[in-house]
């Protein structure tokens, strides 16, 4: 079992941030701290951009995010004098999972390497402290309201180790373009997720719009085309397609190309217009 297991949870909600010099056990306190999080909520997830090997952790190197499933979760952001393009993205995303009522954890060796925008919003901060003479990691979480928790864990990196939890020698990857445009098709499912992921790439406009078509005709985005398909002024395109594919037998993958959306949303939309005149057969019968 997890050495650092204790029965509770540390974390409050919110925002969090963990300042230490390097080599002091910042991104191993994220690691702990997350699977107690995770022991205690069946329901959370958690985002890193660092590999972190237990169910429900997803690693996301980019930190290219579902935005449509940002509820309750977890969002570890290592090391972020690295990331480049860090202050507005970290603001919108930041912003989300406060309504949403999810967190996000920042480490630097610095406190201005987090953005203003984020430091004037943060709950709490982590101070990791590890040893290698005993190999032993302390930690003190000072909360906003002035509260103080400390605890220790014992024979950390032996027990990371012998898990294969977490990778200490683990080296960052180096962000390619096409790399972000995969990861961004397959994270995204709207136009706006695109646009909001892409702030961490990028912050030229010209390249965004390039990189926006390049994400759309990627293989692994299976979203809106468009970006409008929640707006009510399109339900009338919706019943044209239904009419078409079930009086006119035209076929679903005809309707993505005609009308530049995936077949997979297509799909959804038919089936809901299904579900509706179904249900309004029933009550005409009822009536």
């Amino acid at each position: 079992m997890c050495p650092a297991l204790k029965e509770r949870k540390y974390l409050e909600g919110g925002l969090g941030r963990s300042i230490a010099n390097r080599g002091r056990g910042k991104t191993m306190a994220l690691v702990f701290l997350a699977m107690i999080e995770l022991k205690f909520d069946p329901t959370l997830r958690v985002f890193s951009n660092f590999k972190i090997n237990a169910p429900r952790c997803y690693y996301t190197p980019y930190l290219f995010l579902e935005f449509e499933k940002l509820e309750n979760v977890l969002i570890l952001i290592d090391d972020v004098a690295n990331i480049r393009n860090i202050d507005k993205y970290s603001a919108t995303v930041s912003n989300i999972t406060r309504k949403l009522l999810s967190e996000m954890i920042f480490t630097g060796q610095y406190p201005n390497q987090i953005p203003i925008t984020i430091r004037e919003q943060i709950n709490y901060s982590i101070f990791p402290y590890y040893s290698k003479y005993n190999d032993t990691l302390k930690i003190l979480i000072v909360y906003d309201t002035g509260k103080k928790v400390r605890f220790e864990i014992k024979n950390v990196v032996k027990f990371l180790e012998k898990t294969k939890l977490y990778d200490t020698r683990e080296k960052p990857p180096t962000i390619l373009r096409s790399d972000a445009v995969r990861e961004i098709a397959k994270m995204s499912k709207k136009r706006k997720d695109i646009e909001r992921n892409l702030e961490l790439y990028t912050g030229d406009k010209k390249e965004k719009e390039e990189m926006i078509k390049e994400i759309l005709k990627n293989k692994h985005y299976n979203g809106s085309k468009d970006g409008l398909d929640e707006e009510l002024d399109d339900d009338n395109k919706y019943y044209e397609m239904y009419i078409l594919n079930r009086q006119y037998n035209v076929s679903q993958n005809i309707l993505a190309v005609k009308y530049n959306m995936s077949r997979t949303h297509i799909s959804e939309k038919l089936k809901q217009i299904e579900y509706q005149i179904t249900e309004s057969n029933i009550d005409l019968i009822e009536s």
